[in-house]
């Protein structure tokens, strides 16, 4: 009890259980709120919500990344932490003043949005401010990490998922305006993540004050590391190997067709939706300055654990897919059903390269570019296969097994390496 009492006094552990279950819980309920809006929607307004949810992703990556640094920079300033935090944000703010300009041009592209995307002219207009929401709330999320406020991140998260579902939740018992009410709570969320965040901050850096400094070239200077820029391309193209195939189907392919592989996508991403908190955490275990052989046991062991949940779920794909399908979608996705195994092979290759990509990147290798390498590759040939779901489908799979297998040559290529080398 006394240990136990010791780590749970430790505030990162702390940190760690409350993000670990708030992450399980949120993609809990974005899972469900997927099943609803399908139910709710249809194919066709389906596919607006996952193609939505797609560029929203995209657009906030560069965010993901100054995240990062944001709370390294405010989490290693001791005891200065409510010093730096306030100088952070004064240090946006007077850059997002100079140039207002940039956001002016933004606002005005809204109208061709719908035109750019092929979305509905509802999902297209929210777009921009959707992602402009996200921008503003995750800075201050970010910030108050860096201040160690765990629990009260988690909770704001919760509240957001919470109100994101209710939309969904909502959409499907009524009978008309259901896309309309999804959207709705969708800006109501971001609007909601966004003030608490700043109300919490504010409050705690009231009475912060300080002289100028020159943050902006240490922030520079933080962003020109190899490792910085390694992170930031490998996070990039991992956003769009998620998203990208999505965006294109949407933009080439019926209504009806991309809200069919948006289902497909969703049911091939559930091994991610429960392990993707374990995978973030097993980014800090690989993080130690040495491959010792207790960490080359944890990969093989993870690596056999991601293999045998895929295998599982295949075969449970493929024994249920009817059954599957009608409970959680309805008969309006019956053209799914062909290709629910072949969501399983993609799901488990999938979450494979996260796991992969995760461990080279938290052993600043530069096989953590290997996805970055061949993703233009899979871009080229999605363009030259026929337009089909069915060929979409095979070239994701084909790539990510060619993609996996890279990942694995060079882990075995560094573990020689490295026994050779005597490290």
């Amino acid at each position: 009890m006394k240990r136990i009492r010791k780590l749970w006094g430790n505030e990162y552990y702390q940190g760690g259980v409350f993000l670990t279950i708030s992450s399980l819980l949120i993609n809990l309920l974005n899972y469900f709120f997927n099943i609803f809006a399908a139910r709710s929607l249809g194919p066709s307004g389906f596919g607006e919500i996952v193609a939505l949810g797609s560029y929203i992703s995209i657009f906030s990556v560069p965010t993901l990344l100054l995240n990062t640094i944001i709370i390294r920079k405010i989490g290693e300033s001791a005891e200065k932490k409510l010093f730096v935090s306030k100088q952070l944000e004064d240090f946006f703010i007077s850059k997002l003043k100079k140039r207002w300009y940039m956001l002016g041009l933004v606002v005005v592209l809204i109208p061709f949005v719908p035109y750019l995307t092929n979305m509905s002219s509802l999902a297209g207009y929210m777009l921009i401010p959707l992602v402009l929401l996200l921008l503003m709330s995750t800075f201050y999320s970010a910030a108050l990490q860096g201040l160690k406020l765990f629990f009260i991140v988690s909770c704001i998260a919760v509240i957001t998922a919470c109100l994101k579902f209710l939309g969904a939740f909502i959409s499907l018992v009524m009978s008309s305006n259901q896309l309309n009410m999804i959207i709705v709570f969708l800006i109501i969320s971001g609007c909601v993540s966004y003030y608490l965040t700043l109300y919490i901050f504010r409050r705690r850096t009231a009475d912060v004050t300080y002289e100028k400094n020159i943050i902006q070239k240490r922030l520079l200077h933080v962003l020109y590391k190899k490792e910085i820029i390694i992170t930031g391309v490998s996070v990039l193209c991992m956003t769009l190997f998620s998203n990208l195939d999505i965006i294109l189907v949407k933009r080439l392919f019926t209504a009806q067709e991309s809200g069919l592989y948006g289902s497909w996508t969703l049911f091939a991403k559930i091994i991610l939706y429960a392990i993707g908190p374990l995978i973030t955490v097993s980014f800090v275990f690989f993080s130690g300055e040495k491959a010792t052989a207790r960490m080359k046991t944890a990969f093989w062991w993870a690596l056999a654990l991601l293999i045998v949940l895929g295998c599982i779920i295949f075969f449970f794909y493929i024994t249920f897919a009817t059954s599957i399908i009608h409970i959680l979608f309805g008969n309006r996705y019956d053209a799914v059903i062909p290709y629910l195994g072949q969501a399983g092979i993609f799901g488990a290759l999938y979450t494979l390269i996260t796991f992969l990509n995760n461990y080279f990147l938290a052993r600043n290798n530069p096989a953590a570019l290997i996805l970055p390498y061949s993703y233009t590759l899979y871009i080229v040939i999605f363009f030259l296969i026929p337009k089909t779901i069915g060929h979409v489908i095979s070239l994701n799979i084909y790539f990510s097994i060619a993609v996996v297998v890279l990942y694995l040559f060079a882990y075995v290529k560094a573990m020689i390496y490295n026994d050779v080398n005597g490290t």
